[in-house]
């Protein structure tokens, strides 16, 4: 993939993080945090059991990580 390209996905991601911080404080949803983390195993699991068990294991990071947050 070109560099180029790289940057305007990263842009697009961005921008889409932006927009939604921005609709959180109009809404007086504060204060928010992004977490960028790396799911050990995603694509194995997609590769060798399907998309499914893919998201099962998106849904189980998010439920180990809800228990991890404080609430303010």
């Amino acid at each position: 993939m070109k560099a180029t390209r790289l940057v305007a996905m990263a842009n697009d991601i961005g921008s889409f993080f932006g927009d939604e911080l921005n609709r959180l404080e109009r809404r007086g949803l504060g204060p928010v945090g992004v977490v960028v983390i790396d799911v050990n195993g995603l694509k194995q699991a997609n590769d060798e059991s399907g998309h499914a068990a893919g998201d099962a294991l998106l849904r189980r990071t998010g439920e180990v990580l809800a228990k991890a947050v404080e609430l303010p």
